[in-house]
């Protein structure tokens, strides 16, 4: 996940870069929306890492139990 946002975080840098030489409107449609993913992908991946499920957290809990 981590790395998927920084994949969206470059290509919204470079449709940036496409912007200001061109002046095309649609790349910063384009740059706002990879933004938005690579917000939403570092969110998913800062609340699974707050909020461990399977192996991890079975794991945790035996360690307490001994």
């Amino acid at each position: 996940m981590f790395v998927a946002a920084l994949i969206s975080t470059a290509l919204a840098l470079v449709s940036f870069i496409v912007v200001i030489i061109t002046g095309y409107t649609l790349g910063l449609v384009v740059m706002f929306l990879l933004v938005a993913v690579a917000a939403s992908l570092l969110v998913i991946d800062i609340s699974a890492k707050r909020h461990p499920t399977g192996r991890h957290a079975a794991g945790e809990q035996t360690g307490e139990d001994h």
